[in-house]
């Protein structure tokens, strides 16, 4: 969804349209996480976490494309 709608804009821009068109309702709902985030994340699970202990590791939060960012 994300490098989609960076393409729309892209287009738009070079075309020097004054408006972006995104289709759809907006009530899909994406779970969006930033590549350091998920480095650090990777991070903390190798040095802490315990499976014995846990059985949902890193739990997450999504949101509607109408929505985002939030």
């Amino acid at each position: 969804m994300l490098p989609a709608l960076l393409r729309k804009a892209h287009e738009a821009k070079t075309r020097n349209e004054k408006n972006l068109v995104v289709w759809g309702s907006g009530k899909p709902r994406r779970e969006l996480l930033h590549v350091d985030d998920l480095a650090s994340a990777c991070l903390v699970l190798l040095e802490k976490y315990d499976s014995r202990k846990s059985s949902m590791p890193v739990p997450g939060e999504d949101v509607t494309i109408a929505n985002w960012p939030s």
